[in-house]
């Protein structure tokens, strides 16, 4: 009786280790597919392993701004707003002045409608990338808002620009000429091609999303291009 007892038990723990691994290798193949290079030889100035730091206008409880930055695409975590738009806007400032000339939006995995199916996007250009003071702008007033410093004001900084050329990179993108990004319902993955010159951080705005309430989940915001030499 007590061997085949174990026995069971054993069975079952194997079957959960086994289903386990299963979906280790399932999720870890889906993150591989969507952190392909948008560019060849480009790097992710976006990312959070590269320098990069978020802040976001208002955060969903769970679902800070970081999350968008950490290069895992796993299922329930990435940056939210909780619905409100008019303040659904996420910056990224860059470890150093990049020359950006793809962006990728990832939405809602893990989510039946969380998607962003529309967007704005801004660049925090720099003439002159040698320019030590000029390059640490961004990263101090993004510090100073993440300490309670008026936080609103990096917001509405009017050194935020549209980029001087932004399309589609992808048959679910359409741009209109005022820049705003359409993305397709149901689209995951939302793919732009930018030319900006030398920036030092991009910023985020969902103007719409696929879910009733208007709230989406970015679960990765991705900037490829190269840096200063």
């Amino acid at each position: 009786m007590f061997s085949t007892l174990v026995s069971k038990m054993f069975r079952k723990i194997r079957a959960i280790f086994c289903f386990s691994v299963a979906c280790t290798v399932c999720t870890s193949h889906s993150q591989s597919e969507l952190h392909k290079p948008a560019v060849t030889d480009s790097i992710n100035a976006a990312s959070s392993s590269q320098g990069a730091v978020a802040f976001a206008w208002f955060s969903q409880e769970t679902f800070d701004a970081h999350f968008a930055i950490d290069e895992v695409v796993t299922a329930q975590k990435g940056w939210a707003y909780y619905g409100q738009l008019e303040y659904a806007s996420l910056i990224i400032a860059f470890d150093g002045p990049f020359n950006i000339s793809r962006v990728r939006v990832i939405s809602g995995v893990g989510f039946d409608d969380h998607t962003v199916s529309a967007f704005e996007l801004h660049v925090w250009p720099v003439a002159d990338p040698s320019d030590e003071s000029a390059c640490s702008v961004l990263r101090e007033r993004v510090a100073a808002a993440s300490a309670g410093d008026r936080g609103d004001d990096v917001f509405r900084d009017a050194r935020w620009a549209r980029p001087s050329s932004l399309s589609g990179a992808g048959p679910n993108v359409s741009v209109s000429q005022s820049g705003r990004v359409t993305v397709e319902p149901a689209a995951r993955v939302a793919q732009v091609a930018v030319a900006a010159g030398w920036v030092l951080g991009l910023k985020l705005r969902v103007t719409d999303a696929l879910s009733v309430n208007r709230n989406a989940v970015v679960t990765e915001l991705e900037a490829w291009g190269r840096p200063a030499p």
